[in-house]
């Protein structure tokens, strides 16, 4: 009697345990990303890319979450832009027109029919499935409407292509080059992306959940001059989701105070003070 419940509880256990670790970055401390943001208004922080060593394979169906952050608001900017490589339009996307988000995918655009609020912490999600031919939209955990009525193609996403975040990019003799204009005025973090589309209710269990295809961590992706700043507003922490109190000042928290300037260089691009 007591092997088994010595068994019962072994698997229980172990199964805890992988439920856990589902949730929160595997990564060392020193390469987690969790409960850091990049701010893309400071000054030599213009964007971040995927690393040339990882690639996106081929997709009929995804996930991409991440958390955002506006500042200011200007006509046209960037979220992230995901380009086959020798590629005009995105292959998959998320930009901004004034309050509004519009969403890329398979080289067409729709926009949201939902404004964001200024300097305030929002969770977007996006999801897609080729073979039902739907897109979703979701912000804070709602469902939100899509604008134009565009037949959405079944796919599949091209593999293997250039992945960049706070800015668009084009591609010279093969190479990428990040586009001028349209950055993104403001903060992101958290972003993920897996290779399946997942239901509103499994968007929640995500909310603090490492991806599998792309994931924030200092290992999948090429900082050049950004630096990840940490902030005790964002909802999920390193490895423990921080505790859920408001965001005073998103960009302009006190992480940019406590540091040095001639660290952070504290003056963007705008002639703001972050």
């Amino acid at each position: 009697m007591d092997v088994v419940w010595k068994r019962r509880f072994l698997i229980v256990g172990t199964f805890v345990l992988q439920s856990v670790s589902l949730h929160y970055s595997a990564e060392p401390s020193a390469l987690t990303l969790w409960g850091k943001k990049v701010n893309f208004m400071l000054h030599k922080c213009r964007y971040l890319q995927l690393r040339d060593d990882l690639w996106i394979p081929k997709l009929d169906e995804l996930t991409v979450c991440l958390d955002l952050w506006t500042q200011i608001l200007t006509q046209d900017w960037t979220i992230f832009v995901y380009k086959k490589r020798g590629g005009v339009h995105p292959q998959l996307g998320l930009a901004g027109e004034g309050d509004n988000l519009r969403v890329w995918l398979l080289e067409v655009s729709w926009l949201s029919s939902k404004k964001l609020s200024l300097r305030s912490w929002h969770s977007i999600c996006l999801t897609w499935s080729g073979l039902e031919r739907r897109l979703g939209l979701y912000i804070n955990g709602t469902r939100v409407d899509l604008k134009e009525e565009m037949r959405i193609r079944p796919g599949p996403l091209s593999p293997n292509g250039t992945l960049t975040l706070g800015l668009s990019h084009g591609f010279t003799n093969g190479d990428l080059i990040p586009e001028s204009g349209h950055s993104l005025p403001g903060c992101v973090s958290l972003f993920r992306m897996w290779p399946r589309e997942h239901t509103s209710q499994q968007l929640q269990d995500l909310r603090c959940a490492t991806g599998n295809l792309v994931r924030w961590t200092a290992s999948d992706w090429q900082m050049d001059s950004c630096q990840a700043i940490p902030d005790a507003s964002l909802e999920c922490g390193e490895r423990v989701a921080s505790a859920r109190r408001p965001s005073r000042s998103g960009c302009h928290t006190a992480s940019f105070a406590r540091l040095p300037l001639s660290q952070w260089n504290c003056v963007d691009r705008f002639g703001l003070i972050c």
